[in-house]
Order: structure tokens, then C-alpha cells, then sequence
């Protein structure tokens, strides 16, 4: 979560159920003269779960003394639910006690008797700061850089997850993979910027296809994956898929320069159903084999092993 320091207010959620300590922490930051808090309490972590299910904060100050909650309860509650709003951990203990609170996600800890109006409106600044930056690193290592869309790294996660699931549930998904049928052709004739226009225009609007229940990355290149679940027999799972086809297939209209292009492209798509026992890297050289067998044969190949 990225604040805007020009807007000058900053949104914070205290969850503590001593009154006094409230009271304390919106004299001290009530104090600071150049920056607005507005602040919103809970006494209990139920209530601090449905304040950030209902509103977005820029931080939480956390009291790990709650009532309905037991020693590190609370904290790792929150950060589970809510990885993007970073914690600074309110505690009367010793500097052990804070800095096991990091190692559990918190973003920083302040022990209560050395709390004042500096200390505590720097934390939260520099908690805020430090936050944005982490989340602005990690997104940059999960997602490509010239679709935005989920890298490599993300989908072999994605896939361990969906197996490790489905082991358990037994529920089917597939993988899909996707490939442009001459995109060398393209880039050689209207040069490599003009392609990663094209794949750019490719994933904003493989991006819009995709449902709630479905996942897509760049694998690389112009190849690209899609993790298929919700469906109920092969035949629905094939339907989808063509109807993905079909739709990624129609023309693209690129603006270079102040010029519109228009560019017909084909895909090759070749899929892969799970099956018990299978591993994420069977998945991909499976995927891989029907997407150049639908290569060959001009049509999505819906491959079972």
C-alpha cells in the first residue's frame, strides 16, 4: 500500500482495550504538527477484523493484550488476513518479546513506557515507508515486467498450491499453455517494439478472459500459461477453452507513434488435465507437448495422460 504523503493524512487503526493507552497514543499523535492522524480504535481483535474487512487503513497499532486473543493470537491473525497494511506492535514486554512480533510480520514493535509523540509518529511514517517499499520489491520479483501478469517463479507456486489442493479435495484443473504461431514472422517485419505492443495487448486482454477461479502468467516469450479450475467434465473444459481461443484470437489494434496498427494473430493452445501423482514439472512437459501437437494440427489439443 502506497500512502500519499502530499495528502498529509494518515489512516490508522489502534486495536488496544485500555483506555488510557488510547488516550495516550491520540494525545502523542494528535501533537504532530505536520501530519494529520485519523485514527479509529478497537477494543478486541473481532472488532479490528471487521474494521479491515470493511475499510482500508495505512497501519494498525497493535496491543498483543487483547481480550479475546492470547499472546502472539492476534498478530498472526492479521497478518494472515491482511498482508498489505503494515503492523507496528504496541508491548510492555522486553526487546525479545518485539522482535519475535517482526519475525511473525509485525513491522516494527515500540515498547509502551518510551513512547511519545516523536517516537511514535516516526515509527508509523517509517513503518508506512518501509511497507511500500517491500511490497512495491516483491512485485516487481512475482510479476513481469512488460505484462504485469504473474512470472514464471509465481505459476510453479501457483501449480505446487493447486496439486497439493487437489490431492486433498480430488477437484479437477488444468493447465493451459498458450503460444503465438509466428510471432518471430512479426517481430522481423515491424520490429521487436512493435511485438511487445502485441503482447502487452495479448495479456491485457487475456487478463479480462480469465474468471475469479482462474490463473494466468507469462511463461516467456510469447508463451503463456492459464491454470483452468471450476469445471465440471471435459467436455465443459474444452468449450471454455476454444471460447478463450477464439477470443484471443481476434485482431489487435496497436497505437505506435501516433499510428493505429491492426494485427491478426493465431495461438496454439495445448492443455493438460491433473491427473493423481502428477508433479508440476509432468504438468508443464505435458502442457508443452499438446500445445505443439496443437501446433501441428491447427486446433486446441486437449491431451491426457
Amino acid at each position: 500500500m502506497v500512502v500519499n504523503m502530499v495528502e498529509d493524512s494518515v489512516k490508522v487503526l489502534v486495536v488496544e482495550d485500555d483506555p488510557d493507552d488510547i488516550y495516550l497514543i491520540r494525545e502523542y499523535l494528535g501533537q504532530d504538527a505536520n501530519k494529520k492522524f485519523n485514527i479509529e480504535t478497537c477494543q478486541n481483535l473481532q472488532s479490528a477484523l471487521d474494521a479491515i474487512s470493511q475499510k482500508s487503513f495505512d497501519v494498525v497499532l497493535l496491543d498483543l493484550g487483547l481480550p479475546d486473543a492470547e499472546g502472539m493470537e492476534a498478530l498472526d491473525t492479521l497478518v494472515q488476513l491482511d498482508t498489505h497494511t503494515p503492523i507496528i506492535v504496541l508491548t510492555v514486554h522486553d526487546d525479545e518479546f518485539g522482535e519475535a512480533a517482526i519475525r511473525k510480520g509485525a513491522a516494527d514493535y515500540l515498547p509502551k513506557r518510551l513512547c511519545n509523540t516523536d517516537l511514535l509518529s516516526r515509527a508509523v511514517r517509517y513503518a508506512i515507508e518501509r511497507h511500500s517499499l517491500l511490497a512495491e520489491l516483491q512485485e516487481r520479483a512475482e510479476n513481469d515486467v512488460l505484462t504485469g501478469l504473474p512470472n514464471r517463479a509465481m505459476m510453479y507456486d501457483k501449480l505446487d498450491f493447486m496439486i497439493a489442493q487437489c490431492e486433498r479435495s480430488k477437484a479437477p484443473f488444468s493447465l493451459v499453455m498458450m503460444d503465438f504461431d509466428d510471432f518471430k514472422q512479426i517481430n522481423d517485419t515491424h520490429g521487436h517494439r512493435y511485438g511487445d505492443q502485441l503482447i502487452k495487448a495479448f495479456s491485457k486482454r487475456l487478463k479480462s478472459l480469465i474468471r475469479k477461479s482462474d490463473y494466468a502468467a507469462r511463461y516467456g516469450g510469447d508463451e503463456f500459461l492459464m491454470i483452468v479450475a471450476n469445471y465440471t467434465n471435459e467436455e465443459e473444459l474444452l468449450n471454455l477453452i476454444k471460447r478463450k481461443q477464439e477470443q484471443l484470437s481476434k485482431p489487435y489494434k496497436l497505437l505506435i507513434d501516433g499510428k493505429t496498427f491492426t494485427q491478426n494473430i493465431e495461438i496454439s493452445i495445448g492443455v493438460m488435465q491433473w491427473q493423481p501423482g502428477m508433479t508440476t514439472p509432468m504438468m508443464l512437459e505435458k502442457a508443452d507437448q499438446a500445445m505443439y501437437r496443437s501446433k501441428r494440427n491447427h486446433e486446441a489439443a486437449l491431451t491426457f495422460f
